[in-house]
């Protein structure tokens, strides 16, 4: 069994121009904070469909 990651603090004081997007996978919780290209989702998405076969 993988051990949970320790959970960081959540910031209350975030930029509002700070994008998040989180993902709930069965291994984990992928955040991916910043500006999301199409290209970085699309690459994302790919590696995830890839690892699921």
């Amino acid at each position: 069994k993988i051990p949970a990651p320790a959970q960081e603090p959540e910031q209350i004081n975030t930029p509002s121009d700070s994008l998040c997007c989180e993902l709930v996978l069965p291994a984990g919780t992928l955040r991916l904070k910043g500006k999301l290209t199409p290209a970085l989702l699309q690459i994302l998405i790919r590696e995830i469909k890839g690892s699921s076969h």
